[in-house]
């Protein structure tokens, strides 16, 4: 199983990201690698800059 990250450590390296910090070297610095550090900046998107694990609901719907 990977290393965990608190939510804190990955929006200050999404925030280093978006201030013109290219990925490679934040993977370099902070021993992440890129798909990682790219992975983050995307749920950040998604999300609104909120890392937690919880999924929004979705409703199942059945054809009967």
């Amino acid at each position: 199983m990977g290393k965990k990250y608190d939510n804190e450590f990955k929006s200050m390296i999404v925030d280093l990201s978006k201030s013109g910090i290219r990925t490679k070297q934040l993977s370099e610095e902070y021993g992440l690698h890129t798909s990682v550090i790219n992975r983050w900046k995307q749920e950040h998107d998604l999300k609104g800059g909120d890392f937690s694990k919880n999924k929004p609901k979705s409703e199942n719907i059945k054809n009967l």
